[in-house]
């Protein structure tokens, strides 16, 4: 994203957490937006790398740890 021309919608602390924040500008959103839906874009062509399949699961996780309130990490920072 820091590189190339991305729109995308994420938490502010995500961005400010990440050290991205002088690398990325906020757009204000002034209407109310929906519910979101986590979506990964990747190519038909090749396989995830073993980085972003980890970063896919810990981003499935998180998503249904917020749906359902509750924390299914066990003894993890």
């Amino acid at each position: 994203m820091a590189t190339d021309d991305y729109c995308v919608m994420m938490p502010k602390n995500f961005i400010e957490d990440s050290g991205l924040k002088h690398q990325m500008i906020e757009v204000p959103v002034v209407d109310k937006l929906p519910v979101n839906n986590l979506v990964l874009i990747r190519r038909n062509d090749r396989p995830l790398t073993r980085a972003a399949e980890l970063f896919w699961e810990e981003l499935k996780l998180a998503a249904s740890e917020l749906v359902e309130g509750k924390s299914q990490r066990q003894n993890m920072p």
